[in-house]
């Protein structure tokens, strides 16, 4: 769960769930989390979701909500001592939502807690950072194919709303800016009194089995 730091005006408009705001179907608009004063910060404990000596790749989408003036936001993943994610200090200028993709690394021994942090940083003043599609998924197989594609959205995401999210895409052999979802999507088949399914299978990454 999300806790705020009680600072300001900080909260989730929709359902948030782990590190992901929002649906599949990327309703930003309706989902995502708010800091609307600066100081302003959300946070949730990644301890149990972490391992050590392992790669990560983050992925989130934030703007600054209409009608207000630019916000500046950061969001870091760390624990008391270290620190394996910072985003630094960004200006997010637009009440679109920008993609923001990274990786980190987390040490031999992790901290307790780890802990994700949205912060709004802003000078001073009602500059609110939006924040959603939020995840943190270990770099695979998938998280090299999402880069050649250069995903916006996570693996539960869709980045061509052709009703596969990007995993399904991923594990069947589609292309996830393309709607192709007809020829890729398994079928059923009937001949000579035989029931068959029928679909494409990746054999590359043994994290599908």
């Amino acid at each position: 769960a999300w806790t705020h730091n009680g600072t300001g005006g900080t909260g989730i408009n929709g359902a948030g769930l782990s590190t992901l705001f929002g649906p599949a179907d990327q309703s930003a608009a309706t989902y995502y989390a708010f800091l609307q004063d600066t100081g302003s910060q959300l946070s949730q404990d990644m301890s149990s979701t972490l391992e050590p000596d392992t790669t990560y790749r983050i992925s989130y989408v934030a703007a600054n909500r209409s009608g207000n003036p630019a916000a500046l936001g950061r969001v870091t993943v760390a624990a008391d001592s270290t620190t394996y994610y910072d985003s630094g200090i960004q200006n997010w200028g637009t009440a679109a939502f920008q993609g923001v993709v990274a990786e980190f690394t987390t040490g031999a021994v992790l901290g307790d807690p780890v802990v994700i942090t949205l912060s709004n940083d802003s000078p001073a003043g009602d500059n609110t950072v939006v924040y959603s599609n939020i995840e943190i998924v270990k770099v695979s197989g998938y998280a090299t194919w999402a880069e050649e594609y250069q995903l916006v959205y996570g693996p539960q995401g869709h980045d061509d709303t052709d009703g596969m999210n990007n995993l399904v895409e991923y594990a069947l052999g589609g292309n996830p800016t393309n709607n192709d979802a007809a020829a890729v999507l398994p079928v059923f088949q009937t001949l000579e009194n035989h029931f068959y399914y029928i679909h494409n299978e990746r054999t590359d990454d043994p994290s599908l089995e």
